[in-house]
């Protein structure tokens, strides 16, 4: 009967430690899920600024096209009223 009651204890304890062991597994899954998630929020977050800074690069080309054709035409109107 002893050894009954020694052989529970120790099946006991050992569900004991496994329950602890799958908890701290899913607390550990969890907190690699959560900060993969953040990162996934960072990534997309970078990808929308850079797209944004794209587009503003973009626009500041035309916008630096359009005042260097702006500045020959005004050069042109000053050598042709010098002349």
């Amino acid at each position: 009967m002893g050894d009954l009651q020694g052989t529970r204890e120790a099946l006991e304890n050992e569900r004991r430690q496994l329950t602890d062991a799958r908890d701290q597994a899913r607390d550990a899954a969890r907190g690699v899920r959560d900060a993969m998630h953040a990162l996934a929020l960072t990534l997309e977050s970078q990808r929308t600024q850079i797209t944004s800074l794209s587009q503003t690069l973009e626009r500041m080309d035309s916008q630096r096209g359009q005042l260097d054709t702006r500045l020959e035409d005004l050069v042109a109107q000053l050598s042709d009223g010098d002349s």
